[in-house]
This record gives structure tokens, C-alpha cells and sequence, in this order.
């Protein structure tokens, strides 16, 4: 899917813009939605795709008919279209599972940044002051999330503006049969320093370091230390 858009979508730019620009936006579009999937999304494991760069290139087309308006002759179903995909984008989100891994936080960071990066770089036929003042205030939105992106990943422990009760990310398996009574390897998840402290102190000889993908939400948390006078 990502393929189809990237050829469909990026062919007519590659045609009004040239490839220099499209390559650049879908670029530095991938790199903007993996900070918004970090920002909003820090206890997922991993990130893959080019989906970001995809959202990008509608927002570019966007982005061209806003910049180019009086000069575009199909631009009402153009911009329909395209809000018509946000909405089953934004619908599909909502409506996810828990447990899907679709990076909808990446989509938006994506599409967000494409729309920035889109004002600034079409080529725009006829400038007015109007456009010259969106692009102020596109460049301020732009700083603007970067610094929240930078900050909000720059805090330890790190939290999901999505679900603030998701624990953060000390992960790891144990082995110990005192502990557990048996001798298979067991998933521990902590969400304080307090607790990862107990754990460290009690098995830090059976402990190993361990993926999210190994050890799932659902097999996660031990913290009945009671038996070592840890709680």
C-alpha cells in the first residue's frame, strides 16, 4: 500500500515540483513521524515503514493546492479527496484495538510535518501576503512541535501522552527458583525506580535484559518481593 501511494502521490508532484523537493519533504517527513511516534508513543518497541513519508506526500499535495489556489482548476475535489483520507485515517485510529501496532502517532507526525515543509518548498506560482503570513506561522507550529518532541523525549521515566497509566520501560527476565518455584525464565516489568531497585537487589544475579516483543503487556508485572522483605 505504502508502494501505491508513494507512486501515485509522488509521480505528480516529482512532475510540478520536481524530484529535489518531493524527496526532501518525504524524507524529512519519515524522520518528523518517528519523533511524533517517540513523543507519543515511547514504550512501543520498534518502527518500521515508510508511512510517514506517504501522509507526507498528500500533505504536500495540500500544501500545493493552498499555495497555489486561484491557479488550480480542480482544487475542490482535490481537497475533498484528501480530507476524506485524513477522516478514515483518523476514524481507523480511534477505533484501533489496544493491542494494535499500527503507528498512527507516525501518520500524523508525517502528515503534519509534510504540510509544513510543503508551504515553505512548492513551488508557489503567484506569492501574496496571505501566504507569506501562513508561512510564518507554519514555521512557528514547525519549532513548536520540535521542541515538544525534543522535550517530551528527553524526560526520564518515559510516558505515553495516549495512556499515562502504561508503566514505563524496565524490562526484564528472571530465573530463580526460590523466587518463583520453578526453573523456567519469567517476565518482570516495573514501573517505578523503587520497584526495578527491588528487583536489581533481590535477583540481580538470574536477571537478563529482555525485548518488549519477548516479554508481552499481558505476562508482565511481578512485584510480590514479600518473601525477601521487598514490597
Amino acid at each position: 500500500m505504502n508502494t501505491l501511494v508513494t507512486v501515485f502521490a509522488g509521480i505528480p508532484l516529482e512532475g510540478l515540483h520536481g524530484w529535489k523537493r518531493t524527496a526532501f519533504i518525504f524524507e524529512a517527513s519519515v524522520i518528523c513521524g518517528a519523533l511524533w511516534h517517540m513523543t507519543f508513543r515511547p514504550h512501543d518497541s520498534s518502527l518500521v515503514g515508510m508511512s510517514a513519508g506517504c501522509y507526507a506526500l498528500m500533505a504536500m499535495h495540500m500544501a500545493d493546492v493552498v499555495m497555489n489556489w486561484s491557479q488550480h482548476k480542480w482544487r475542490f475535489p482535490r481537497v475533498l479527496l484528501l480530507i476524506v483520507m485524513i477522516v478514515l485515517d483518523v476514524g481507523a485510529g480511534m477505533l484501533a484495538k489496544p493491542d494494535d501496532v499500527t503507528g498512527h502517532a507516525a501518520h500524523f507526525g508525517g502528515y503534519l510535518s509534510g504540510l509544513i515543509f510543503g508551504v515553505w518548498f512548492v513551488r508557489n506560482k503567484k506569492v501574496t501576503k496571505c501566504e507569506q503570513v501562513l508561512k510564518v506561522v507554519m514555521l512557528l507550529i514547525g519549532l513548536g512541535c520540535l521542541g515538544f518532541c525534543f522535550y517530551r523525549i528527553s524526560l526520564w521515566a518515559p510516558s505515553s501522552l495516549w495512556d499515562d497509566g502504561v508503566p514505563w520501560c524496565w524490562a526484564r527476565q528472571a530465573y530463580s527458583y526460590t523466587y518463583f518455584g520453578d526453573q523456567e525464565w519469567h517476565c518482570l516489568r516495573c514501573p517505578d525506580d523503587e520497584c526495578a531497585a527491588g528487583f536489581e537487589l533481590v535477583l540481580s544475579a538470574s536477571l537478563s535484559p529482555v525485548s518488549y516483543i519477548a516479554c508481552g503487556m499481558a505476562a508482565f508485572i511481578h512485584r510480590k518481593l514479600f518473601r525477601f522483605g521487598v514490597s
